[in-house]
């Protein structure tokens, strides 16, 4: 993703996936393992729900399935019940304004300072007036320290 943005390697690794409106690979794991337990729990098929609820209810920490929900549970901050009852919201944008909830006012300042200088770069926005930076200015600023400390 580094380099279809073309951004530096060595910095702003909380640039990504706010600006490619991805979560992380673990945020993304944990995402589908929800989906898939939440597929399983209503699911149509009497056998599948038997099984999920059995691993959930009975046999709790010896199965992958009940630690892996720990795990979903304790980053997204959702109960156990609240999930089995179907009250857990498991669309993208849950997940995007999560992601982008945990960023400091600093770090959503630099991904809305960096989106706007890669759009310039890639001329889909343009200065208005008499301002003017060329694609090398550009580049120097993302490529500095510089979009780090703003």
């Amino acid at each position: 993703m580094r380099r279809a943005l073309g951004l530096p390697f060595n910095r702003h690794s909380f640039l990504i996936p706010s600006l490619s409106c991805m979560p992380s690979l673990f945020e993304e794991l944990c995402k589908r393992s929800a989906c898939f337990i939440d597929k399983c729990i209503f699911s149509d098929s009497a056998l599948v729900q038997s099984v999920i609820s059995y691993t959930i209810n009975f046999r709790r920490y010896n199965s992958v399935i009940y630690r892996n929900l720990c795990t979903v549970f304790k980053l997204f901050n959702w109960s156990i019940r609240d999930f089995i009852l179907g009250r857990v919201c498991l669309l993208q944008c849950f997940f995007t304004a999560y992601y982008k909830s945990r960023l400091s006012v600093a770090e959503n300042t630099t991904v809305s300072f960096m989106s706007e200088l890669l759009k310039l770069r890639d001329n889909y926005l343009c200065f208005s007036g008499i301002f003017h930076l060329d694609q090398l200015d550009i580049a120097t600023v993302i490529d500095n320290d510089f979009v780090a400390t703003v």
